[in-house]
C-alpha cells in the first residue's frame, strides 16, 4: 500500500498438513455417470497423523500448509476482517453527494433515542467507489445529518450500505457505523452521474446529478459521531459508546464537479428512509480523489461510555 508498510493482513501461527498425493477431486465416474469420489481413507489418515517414511526430506516436504491466523474477529481460522484493518487506501475514490434540506421535526425524531442534538435543517445522501481498495474493494452510501454531542459537532450515519461483508463487518464492529447489505451502482456519463441503492429489491436511494454549476455551501460530517453497540450473550447490551473517526485530513481531492440534483428514499420496514422525503436538493458535487485511512486518522477513538460490562453509566 501506497503510505503503508504492512500488508495489514494477518501473520500464520499455526499450520495444519494435508498430504499433497492425496486428492479430493472426483476420480471417475461410475457406470451410471456419477462421480465416484471415494479413495482411501485409512491410508489418507495413517499419512495425515504420522511421518511419510518415503520422503527424503521428512513428512514437511509432501504436506500442503494451511494457516491458521490470530484475529480480532471470526473466524479464527479464516478471519472475515482484515486484520488490522488499518491502514488501508483507495486511489481514485469517487463519490456522489446530494445535500438536501429536510424538515427539522422528521430530522429530530431519527435522534430521539440518541445523545446527538440536531445542528440544522440540511442532511447528505451520497454514494461512493471504494473498489479500487485492495484490502476490502467495496461500494458504500448512506445518509448523514449534522449533530451535535456536548462541544463536538459532527456527523451522524442515520443509513449506510454496503455490497461487501468483509467491509460491512469492520465498519459495524470496529467503529459502529450501521452498515447494512445493498446493492450499489455509481455512473458517470457525459454532464453528469447518477447512482443507485437497492436492498431487497427495492430502491432506496437514487440520485441523479447534472453538472451545470450549480453550488451549496459544504455540510460539516466530520468527525463521524457513531454509537457502537455490542450486545451481550443474553441479548441485552453488554457495551454502549459514542466513537469518533475522521479520516479527511489525508484524503487528497483531484476533482470536484458542482451541479443539480434529483434525489429519491424508498423505504423498507427494516429502512425507513422515505419520511425524509420529498427531498429538496440544494446542490451536489461528484469529487474524485485519493482516499487513506492511516495509522494516525484511520482508527476510531472512544469518546464517550454510554454502557460499560452492562450498566448504564451514570449521567450518559
Amino acid at each position: 500500500m501506497r503510505r503503508a508498510g504492512s500488508s495489514g493482513f494477518p501473520r500464520s501461527n499455526s499450520v495444519c498438513a494435508v498430504p499433497a498425493r492425496y486428492s479430493l477431486q472426483p476420480k471417475s465416474l461410475d457406470a451410471h455417470g456419477i462421480m465416484d469420489n471415494k479413495f482411501h481413507m485409512d491410508e489418507f489418515m495413517q499419512s495425515f497423523f504420522h511421518s511419510s517414511s518415503t520422503s527424503p526430506k521428512g513428512p514437511k516436504a509432501a504436506m500442503t500448509r494451511i494457516p491458521l491466523h490470530d484475529a480480532n474477529n471470526m473466524p479464527l481460522q479464516a478471519p472475515l476482517i482484515p486484520d488490522p484493518f488499518v491502514p488501508y487506501e483507495c486511489p481514485g475514490n469517487r463519490s456522489l453527494h446530494a445535500i438536501c434540506q429536510g424538515d427539522p421535526a422528521i430530522l429530530g425524531q431519527y435522534l430521539e433515542n440518541t445523545p446527538f442534538t440536531l445542528a440544522g435543517d440540511r442532511f447528505l445522501v451520497y454514494v461512493s467507489d471504494f473498489t479500487n481498495c485492495r484490502k476490502a474493494p467495496f461500494m458504500d452510501a448512506g445518509i448523514v445529518i449534522p449533530v451535535r454531542f456536548g462541544d463536538r459537532e459532527g456527523g451522524y450515519f442515520l443509513f449506510e450500505y454496503e455490497d461487501n461483508d468483509a467491509a460491512i463487518a469492520a465498519g459495524r464492529d470496529l467503529w459502529g457505523y450501521p452498515k447494512k447489505f445493498g446493492t450499489i451502482e455509481l455512473i458517470e456519463r457525459t454532464g453528469g452521474a447518477m447512482a443507485s441503492v437497492v436492498r431487497h429489491g427495492v430502491p432506496l436511494i437514487t440520485i441523479d446529478c447534472t453538472f451545470d454549476g450549480t453550488q451549496a455551501e459544504p455540510l460539516k460530517t466530520t468527525p463521524h459521531l457513531n454509537i457502537h453497540i455490542q450486545p451481550a450473550p443474553d441479548g441485552k447490551i453488554l457495551n454502549k459508546r459514542v466513537i469518533a473517526r475522521d479520516t479527511s485530513p489525508d484524503f487528497r481531492m483531484t476533482s470536484c464537479r458542482w451541479g443539480s440534483a434529483a434525489v429519491s428514499l424508498g423505504a423498507l420496514a427494516t429502512d425507513p428512509l422515505s419520511p425524509l422525503g420529498p427531498v429538496r436538493v440544494l446542490a451536489a458535487n461528484y469529487v474524485i480523489g485519493d482516499f487513506f485511512a492511516t495509522e494516525q486518522n484511520g482508527w476510531g477513538k472512544t469518546i464517550a461510555n454510554l454502557v460499560t460490562n452492562g450498566i448504564p453509566v451514570e449521567g450518559a
